[in-house]
């Protein structure tokens, strides 16, 4: 569904161009911080200082290390060298490219005051690539057999696909709030119903040779009271039991 990327490259990309007078690249810096505005530079007369003559074609190839740098957006001429020459400088490798160097200079200069740079090369206006008619009867039995040798790519399958996803997900959570559930259940039922042994542990043998208890049920019955009072409650307890006896 998607429409494919059309990229025309006219041959005459490839001529060599006329000898156009560019400034060096100190006065370009110069003159790029002289105005931060500036999207281009010149025109520029032979004789002038910092000028020289450069000859170039409409394209350049990229070095693949410095490729990435024109991949994620388009950027303008003044753009285009900044970022460039700064990544260049940082490598050091701005004396092997010089002439890809001498090419960012030319698409920065006016080859005449009302006119682009000359590697400024005219988009041709071309309609839009579409699939002819006559190939949408054979675009629609392709997809037919996609659809029938891979059914879940069929809208009725993604539907269906998507039903079962909302099934599955309605089962998980259900799954879950049960078992949180009877989790709590069991939390409050072992809370309701403790032993001494259950408040005690490993001390209650201790405690039925001081009571002389031959068991567990043989105890006082605060005992059984104490592991069934919530912490905050205990000294009451424990109080009101003493108050109890005297």
């Amino acid at each position: 569904g998607q429409v494919p990327t059309t990229v025309l490259v006219p041959d005459q990309s490839f001529n060599l161009l006329q000898a156009v007078q560019v400034p060096t690249v100190a006065r370009i810096d110069q003159l790029l911080q002289d105005d931060p505005n500036a999207q281009l530079l010149g025109p520029f007369a032979a004789g002038e200082a910092d000028v020289s003559a450069v000859v170039g074609r409409g394209v350049i190839i990229v070095p693949s290390e410095y490729a990435r740098l024109f991949l994620s957006e388009s950027m303008r001429p003044r753009e285009a060298y900044q970022s460039l020459l700064a990544a260049l400088r940082h490598r050091h490798d701005d004396i092997a490219c010089e002439p890809f160097i001498d090419w960012l200079r030319l698409t920065l200069t006016r080859r005449a005051v009302d006119a682009l740079p000359r590697t400024v090369i005219t988009p041709l206006q071309v309609p839009m690539y579409a699939p002819p008619e006559v190939h949408q009867a054979f675009l629609a039995y392709r997809m037919a057999v996609a659809h029938r040798d891979l059914p879940l790519l069929s809208p009725a399958g993604q539907q269906q696909g998507a039903q079962l996803i909302a099934t599955g997900l309605t089962t998980l959570v259900e799954e879950q709030r049960l078992a949180r559930q009877e989790a709590a259940e069991h939390r409050v039922a072992k809370e309701a119903c403790k032993t001494p042994s259950n408040y005690y542990s490993v001390l209650l043998e201790r405690l039925m040779r001081w009571a002389h208890a031959r068991g567990e049920a043989d105890l006082p019955p605060i005992h059984e009271a104490l592991a069934n009072t919530p912490k905050s409650r205990v000294r009451i307890l424990i109080q009101k039991a003493v108050e109890d006896c005297l």
